[in-house]
């Protein structure tokens, strides 16, 4: 993870800039499928992270870990496309997982200074952990699974299988099939960095199943929309009204949704128009 120095600079003089006692937060429950317990910082705490996030973002990350910055979930779903054999795992309690130490390494590995990286360790998690909610997590959260996402590519490539991971969710696809030994394979390279598999999520399709991934569709040459989609946009809708309500930074949230509902209406007018109407966000 290689900064220049300018950038390496600038985000320790913010960290040994920061006031920690104006770092505010509440917590809010999220009503939509299941609930979500999302960190929602206050306005002081939000304009350093987006500070923060904006020079992070100058890290290059692989073309297959799609919560990168310019992509989506969208994207990931359509690098899988035409595969025979596909097979999704979600890795288990994710944000929880990666602890403040993690972050710190994270920072120290930057090369940020010492006296920076407790400010900014401080300003970037919550009890302990990555929470959900803050703009920093996702891009965070990718900066830990470097190795990961490497080991697994490795892993993928010797095996003619396609890799990609986007926030939480891996997806693993090939014309050839996708046995229980390659998956017990990958299953060892999240437990080598501390992260297990979530059993109960893992999906493993068939030729002549229908394939998802993140609730879309893939058929032949393009996706659909499925009412998992519709629900974890829904989730995002809700999560960029909070964000406006409580008078945080909402730049990446509106961005995002704006994004989904262009998708939704360039695939499906009806859903889009239900979701406009439901949330009024017209």
């Amino acid at each position: 993870m290689n900064l220049p120095q300018n950038i390496v600079s600038k985000i320790t003089a913010l960290g040994a800039g920061l006031d920690l006692k104006k770092i505010g937060l509440h917590k809010q429950k999220s009503k939509i499928k299941k609930t979500r317990i999302y960190h929602v910082p206050n306005q002081y705490a939000s304009n350093k992270q987006q500070l923060l996030y904006e020079l992070l973002t100058n890290i290059d990350l692989p073309k297959f870990v799609f919560s990168r910055r310019g992509a989506s979930y969208v994207d990931n779903a359509r690098y899988h496309i035409g595969s025979h054999y596909l097979v999704n795992v979600d890795i288990k309690n994710f944000y929880p997982s990666i602890n403040y130490k993690r972050i710190g390494h994270i920072f120290s590995e930057l090369r940020i200074k010492i006296s920076a990286i407790e400010p900014l360790t401080y300003l970037t998690t919550c009890d302990k952990y990555l929470p959900l909610g803050f703009v920093t997590s996702p891009f965070l959260s990718n900066l830990v699974l470097l190795k990961v996402d490497n080991d697994l590519f490795k892993l993928s490539r010797n095996n003619k299988v396609k890799y990609s991971r986007y926030v939480d969710d891996v997806s693993f696809s090939s014309n050839h099939e996708i046995d229980e030994k390659f998956i017990q394979g990958a299953t060892r390279v999240l437990k080598s960095m501390g992260f297990s598999l979530n059993d109960s999520k893992t999906r493993i399709y068939g030729p002549s199943d229908k394939k998802i991934v993140h609730g879309l569709v893939l058929e032949d040459h393009t996706i659909t929309i499925s009412q998992e989609y519709l629900n974890l946009v829904k989730v995002h809708i809700e999560e960029l009204q909070n964000r406006k309500k409580n008078k945080v930074n909402f730049t990446e949230s509106k961005s995002r949704v704006d994004g989904e509902l262009s998708f939704i209406k360039y695939i499906d007018m009806k859903k889009y128009n239900d979701l406009v109407t439901s949330y009024s966000l017209e």
